[in-house]
């Protein structure tokens, strides 16, 4: 009898600290959570100016020329393909918006648009990839979507997209690079040498 009232009596004390450290923890996830998708979105505006800046020195002419790369992709072919993965990915998954996406078709060339209308319909994703990363709820994160034949949390399609997005960008970086540019550019807006 004796043990069961000293249980009580000790777990009693015990609990509201328990419940405050599960609180803490809680916390401290959602605040980590929160800082990785600032450095997502800071990474997103570093690399997306580093392509609009690329994507500028290809001319209209060479925009649509596959045979820049030795993929046999054109920079119009691959911010088509980066466009249509985020519409599937974020957009879709994420924000449940209808799956427009026809992947075979982001890597045939067409000249429905011309370069400013692609540049701007990347821009226009990129603003709206970054405000629902920004408004996406914390217990929506977690949440599991199917992606194509995948099933991932809502968080792991984001990273997904993103890590996606970051690939073919360097691709764009690449081929824009045989046009004039160099990393003199990233080096002028970002000092590369300084140490921790």
């Amino acid at each position: 009898m004796i043990n069961i009232v000293y249980f009580k009596l000790v777990f009693n004390s015990v609990s509201p600290t328990i419940n405050y450290m599960i609180k803490i923890y809680k916390n401290i996830q959602k605040l980590m959570s929160n800082v990785f998708l600032e450095a997502i979105i800071k990474n997103i505006e570093i690399f997306s100016q580093q392509c609009l800046h690329y994507l500028a020195l290809i001319p209209e002419e060479e925009i649509r020329n596959s045979n820049i790369l030795q993929t046999g992709n054109s920079a119009w072919i691959l911010i088509n393909h980066v466009i249509g993965n985020v519409q599937q990915y974020v957009f879709s998954a994420i924000e449940w918006e209808k799956d427009i996406r026809q992947r075979n078709n982001e890597f045939k060339t067409k000249k429905e648009i011309s370069k400013k209308e692609l540049i701007e319909k990347y821009k226009t994703t990129i603003k709206k990839i970054i405000k629902i990363i920004q408004s996406l709820p914390q217990d929506e994160r977690k949440k599991k979507v199917n992606v194509q034949c995948f099933e991932m949390s809502k968080y792991g399609a984001l990273v997904s997209s993103i890590s996606h997005m970051f690939i073919h960008v360097g691709q764009i970086i690449e081929i824009g690079s045989k046009f004039g540019g160099n990393q003199k550019y990233f080096d002028k807006k970002f000092n590369l040498n300084l140490t921790n």
